[in-house]
This record gives structure tokens, sequence and C-alpha cells, in this order.
């Protein structure tokens, strides 16, 4: 699993790095005061645990100053009688521990309730912690950002660590496109999936579709999804 992340990291890093621009997205970065971002998120799933619905809402809120509070919710209703459907929520904080220029590196913890989603044993409270790092700039004279995040926690014993890694482009004002790469580790199982989507500016939002595939060839998933985001 370790190796196909950093394969992944180093042929997405290589010509990026050109200039300078700095572009707030979710992830590596804190919000300004008052200032937030906002994701909805439905996907249709069909693989080796049955087809179902997953949705997540997303949200991030510049608190004060050097502090962003960060909140999620996710539920998957599975159309398969050996899976429940399951929910689970976040609330964390995000905080820079250093910034130069195009560079940003923060630390972030978050409280858990509700159960893993993609693992029946796991369930109840829970936390983790973690850290990120991202640069922002250009590509081709566009502006470009990437990063890649990493956590580790437990949930009533069920340890687990995550790690994804984020590159976007905006070849125009009303365009966003974004590759994903993220990995996951729960007791028994891992897994590493690839995501890619578009999202198109709409009056003050951006309405995007995307794929979504495992990769990892530990087990088959396909997923389709559509978005909405926008910051504020």
């Amino acid at each position: 699993m370790a190796r196909k992340i950093v394969n992944l990291i180093i042929s997405s890093f290589v010509g990026f790095f050109i200039t300078d621009l700095q572009i707030a997205v979710a992830g590596a970065w804190v919000q300004e005061k008052d200032a937030g971002y906002q994701y909805i998120g439905v996907s249709y799933e069909d693989g080796d645990f049955g087809r179902g619905w997953r949705q997540d809402s997303y949200i991030e809120y510049g608190l004060k100053e050097n502090w962003t509070v960060v909140g999620k919710l996710e539920t998957v209703w599975r159309q398969h009688l050996n899976y429940n459907d399951r929910s689970s929520g976040k609330i964390g904080i995000r905080r820079p521990i250093w910034r130069r220029e195009n560079w940003s590196i923060v630390g972030h913890s978050a409280f858990f309730v509700g159960e893993q989603l993609d693992d029946q044993s796991c369930g109840g409270f829970g936390g983790e912690i973690g850290g990120a790092i991202g640069y922002s700039g250009k590509f081709n004279g566009k502006p470009a950002y990437a990063f890649t995040n990493s956590a580790i926690g437990a949930r009533q014993g069920c340890e687990h660590a995550t790690t994804d890694f984020v590159v976007g482009i905006q070849p125009t004002k009303l365009w966003d496109i974004q590759v994903k790469a993220f990995a996951e580790k729960f007791p028994g199982r891992e897994f590493v999936k690839m995501e890619i989507g578009a999202s198109r500016k709409v009056q003050k939002s951006f309405v995007g579709v995307g794929i979504r595939k495992e990769i990892s060839g530990a087990f088959e998933e396909n997923s389709a999804f559509m978005s909405i985001w926008k910051k504020f």
C-alpha cells in the first residue's frame, strides 16, 4: 500500500511546482476568520460489498486566526442484506505549524462519533491526530495546488491509518479539475482508491461529477459521484 501511494505522489509532482499563487483549498490550509469551505457529495458504489449509496457532508470554518474547525458527516446505505446502513460523524480542529510563501504545514486532531463506514467491526467513539503539507502555485500558467494528509487514530480499540494525496488545477475561472489518491488501513483490511473529478462554477458554487475506483487489488469497487462545493 505504501509503495503505491509513494509512486502516485512522485508521478503527480513531476513538473508541478512553478511560480507562486496562493489558493485557499481544503486540506493543508487554515481558513481566515469567519470564512469557510463547504462540500456535499453523493456517490453510487458497486463492488465486493454490494451496491449502495454514500453521502458525505464536509465543512471548514475559520473560528479565529490560525484556528479552523472541521466537521464531517457520512452515511452509507447498502443494497445488500449482509451489510448494514452506517453513519459516522467527525469534528476536529486544524492549526498551522509552518507557513512560507506557497507552502503550508498544519496539524490536526478530531473526535469521532457513530460507526466506521468501511469496517463492520468498528464503531462508537474515537479520535485521531495527523498532519498535512500543501503547496499552491501555477501549472502551465494556471492556478494549481497539491497536498498530502496523513492521520492515525482508533475507535473502540480498532486502530486505523489514512493517507490522502490531492492534485488540482483550475484551467479557467469556471472549472476545477482534481485527482485524488487515498489509502486506509484497518484491522485485517487495507485499500487504496483513486478518484478523478471535474467541477464547474454555477453562480457562487462549483457543481461536479467524477469516478472513483479501488486500485489496491484487495477488493473490487467502482463509484460515480456528484458534488457541490463553495467557499464562503
